[in-house]
């Protein structure tokens, strides 16, 4: 299997991850699996110096999109969590004396 068949098992992966995460917890061990220092993003980027001169132009690129559409997940669910952790807190009860 070739780095651009693993770049795209791997989005498919991490959107199938994102969307069984439902907590902060869940979202803090996705970022830590693809988006960490040792996690597969880092890992797919750092085997782009095995992909043959020719190939690694869209090597490159597309290792970049996959990179950035894990990341615009990871944001998008975090700023999900948070407004549905802000609206719970956000609740002031008038009625106290």
């Amino acid at each position: 299997m070739g780095l651009l068949e693993e770049l795209e098992a791997l989005e498919a992966q991490a959107k199938a991850d994102i969307a069984a995460a439902g907590d902060a917890g869940a979202l803090e061990q996705f970022r830590i699996r693809y988006l960490g220092a040792k996690g597969a993003v880092k890992d797919a980027m750092n085997r782009l110096k095995e992909v043959p001169r020719e190939e690694k132009p869209a090597a490159g690129k597309r290792a970049n999109e996959v990179k950035n559409a894990i990341q615009a997940l990871y944001d998008g669910a975090r700023a999900s969590v948070g407004a549905a952790g802000k609206a719970v807190k956000s609740v002031t009860d008038v009625t106290l004396p």
